[in-house]
């Protein structure tokens, strides 16, 4: 994992963007292969087959699972997460820019929020939810016992970008109130730097490798159906 050289990169938000995320497992949903079943011969809980079958379907129908829009809470972090990158910025001293895709592998890649110029072993992770919860976290650690969906995606966009460190940044611009249209920039935004994590990212790729042999097994499964459906009509 240490020598690998990034992958293809294709910019964020747009139609080849929305293309080259067909079919793959990517950092923001890795954390669901994560989760095993009830029972201990369950490497896989049903998250995890839900998801694995997501990917058969955009592989087999061309389709991308559509981006959600429309709830609130999605919208109002889209909304804000150029203010959150500009704070960053601001209080870091870092300049942050737009990333976009970077594809791992076939089946795996994923879209980091900003790279960090001038600093390639740095990348961000932007929420723009109300942070009091994580104030006093303040290690990777502590934050994987808080939210090991959110952790999942920082490690896999720091595999794909060969980073080892990614900031993930918490922004509520309604915080620091001081007067009508006048804030503190320095109460609007939460830091919790996280490292690589070598062991994570090998169970994650062990995980993934085995997904990928689902998936596989599931669209060959389809072609034979295509094959018996073809061998019906030639009998008819």
């Amino acid at each position: 994992m240490e020598n690998y050289i990034k992958g293809s990169f294709v910019e964020a938000h747009t139609d080849e963007w929305i293309r080259a995320r067909n079919g793959h497992f990517t950092s923001s949903e890795w954390n669901t292969l994560f989760v095993s079943g009830r029972s201990k011969d369950e490497y896989f809980g049903k998250g995890a087959h839900t998801y694995i079958d997501e990917k058969v379907a955009e592989i087999m129908t061309g389709q991308s699972k559509e981006l959600i829009r429309g709830i609130p809470a999605i919208d109002w972090g889209v909304a804000h997460e150029n203010d959150a990158a500009q704070a960053y910025d601001y209080i870091t001293g870092y300049q942050s820019i737009y990333s976009g895709f970077y594809e791992y592998s076939k089946v795996f890649g994923g879209t980091p929020d900003r790279e960090i110029q001038n600093n390639t072993k740095l990348i961000t992770e932007i929420k723009c939810p109300h942070f009091i919860s994580v104030c006093k976290i303040n290690s990777g650690e502590e934050y994987k016992k808080y939210d090991q969906e959110k952790y999942a995606q920082c490690q896999g966009n720091m595999l794909i970008t060969c980073s080892d460190m990614c900031d993930i940044i918490y922004f509520d611009p309604r915080m620091g109130y001081i007067k009508p249209g006048e804030y503190d920039i320095f109460s609007q935004v939460k830091i919790i730097r996280i490292y690589r994590d070598d062991n994570f990212i090998k169970e994650g790729l062990e995980r993934l490798d085995y997904a990928t042999e689902l998936l596989i097994e599931k669209i060959d499964n389809i072609i034979e159906m295509q094959s018996y459906n073809r061998s019906l009509k030639i009998a008819i």
